[in-house]
């Protein structure tokens, strides 16, 4: 196993900041579950603490351990993921999910990335890494690790992964209500 993949587990089990590529951009990863590493991404980034994070998941019993799953997720969840689908689902009253990563709100952005990078650190992190895109707000996005080096220099263990597959945000759907909302146009066409 590549020994960057190993150190980047090691880094966000303490609570610290990695970048890494999925198949849209390259996210900047922190344990979902940690308070303390959440605030990073946001502090980092320049990010209002008030527009909540993608929680990027290793399998659906995963999701389904945090979110109330319903029919539609179901559906979207068999023909999209693993892939470039965020799905914001109702959290579970024993969610483990940081609040902060979630903004105080009931739900909970979840996606399941395709890329084999995340795929492996997030089977062996063993756990689930809230992970916007690794810029700088309102910066372009970064779609190499050069763009995320140009945001935030050599302070973040970046896992190299070339450029991304589609080179633009997972598309955002919100299953929370009766008539499901696209939030956010993205790598996915509906």
């Amino acid at each position: 196993m590549n020994k960057n993949i190993i150190k980047a587990v090691k880094i966000l089990k303490k609570g610290g900041l990695i970048a890494f590529p999925t198949e849209t951009v390259y996210g900047l990863g922190a344990n979902a579950e940690c308070n303390t590493a959440v605030k990073k991404i946001f502090v980092i980034k320049k990010r209002p603490f008030f527009n909540p994070l993608i929680c990027h998941f290793y399998d659906i019993d995963s999701v389904k351990k945090q979110t109330i799953f319903n029919s539609q997720a179901k559906l979207l969840s068999e023909n999209f993921w693993p892939g470039p689908l965020t799905i914001i689902l109702r959290r579970r009253k024993n969610s483990t999910i940081s609040k902060i990563a979630t903004s105080e709100l009931d739900t909970i952005a979840c996606r399941i990335p395709s890329n084999r990078i995340a795929k492996k650190i997030l089977k062996l992190f063993k756990g689930i890494i809230a992970a916007p895109s690794a810029n700088i707000s309102s910066k372009l996005t970064s779609t190499s690790k050069k763009h995320v080096r140009k945001n935030f220099g050599q302070g973040i263990l970046t896992i190299e992964g070339g450029n991304t597959k589609f080179g633009i945000e997972s598309t955002v759907i919100d299953l929370t209500s009766k008539n499901p909302k696209l939030l956010r146009p993205g790598a996915i066409n509906f």
